[in-house]
């Protein structure tokens, strides 16, 4: 499991509370532009974007994007 965010600090955050949770060894997080995923065509079986769309430049980018993952 990846979580992916383009700002370090809130890395930062998210890796506190998987940790707190128990679950850092469940989940990479990783510091990058959902604009342009670092993953192979097909290689994601699920993608989880809570409240991502208001806060991106190109929502239409985002969802191509996210549908080639």
């Amino acid at each position: 499991m990846y979580g992916i965010d383009q700002s370090p600090a809130f890395i930062d955050a998210a890796q506190r509370f998987a940790a707190e949770e128990g679950l850092e060894e469940r989940i990479e997080f990783q510091t990058g532009d959902v604009h342009k995923l670092a993953f192979e065509n097909e290689s994601l079986d699920v993608v989880f974007a809570h409240t991502l769309m208001s806060h991106v430049t190109d929502p239409l980018q985002v969802l191509k994007e996210v549908a080639r993952g």
